[in-house]
């Protein structure tokens, strides 16, 4: 069964002040914001964009938003600590308190979702996959992140050994079973970047 690792939500809410942190720190942010650039880019590049509601799952405490389409806002997040931090810089946004793998949105109601540093700790991501199927119209986008193969990724494993490393042929082995079509594949320093199209 996929879930998030156990972990008591008091440990995400803990987190939740490093990752607020994470945002200020200069280096840090610099990483972060070339991550995001790239997404925004694939986003940008695709030509047939889904109009309607992003939802940005696991959006911690700075929700993703695409610049270009029209997309009204969405985050979730099962940590209300990280939802509160949220909120403080994105008024326009609704948030909902919600677990990847159980989403409280009806069926093909959503356009687009975004998933940034949620994947790495998915023991199992079936479950994850077929709610973004779920919720997601014919036709709808999924962009997603997952932490590969490499020496910093295994450095990260020292300090946090629950983070679970993937390759790219397991995650379109997982795609296809969840009948998402991958369109566009990115590689960066710590993480690849998936843009996929429900079937």
């Amino acid at each position: 069964m996929a879930k998030l690792k156990k972990r008591p939500s008091r440990y995400w809410d803990l987190r939740a002040f490093f990752n607020a942190l994470y945002y200020k720190l200069r280096l840090l942010s610099l990483l972060s914001l070339r991550e995001r650039d790239s997404l925004a880019r694939m986003w940008d590049n695709l030509l047939d964009k889904p109009k309607g509601l992003h939802l940005d799952l696991a959006c911690g405490t700075n929700p993703l938003k695409m610049k270009s389409g029209n997309l009204a806002a969405l985050a979730a997040d099962r940590s209300l600590t990280m939802l509160k931090y949220a909120r403080r810089n994105n008024p326009q946004t609704v948030f909902i308190a919600a677990a990847a793998q159980s989403l409280p949105l009806k069926n093909q109601s959503i356009a687009l979702i975004t998933t940034v540093g949620l994947t790495e700790y998915l023991e199992n991501p079936q479950i994850m996959l077929q709610e973004a199927q779920r919720v997601l119209r014919p036709g709808g986008v999924w962009l997603f992140t997952f932490s590969h193969f490499g020496f910093l990724n295994f450095m990260r494993k020292v300090y946090n050994p629950k983070i679970y490393l993937r390759n790219s042929g397991s995650w379109r082995e997982q795609c296809g079973l969840a009948e998402m079509e991958i369109i566009s594949e990115r590689k960066l320093l710590l993480q690849t970047q998936f843009l996929g199209r429900k079937a």
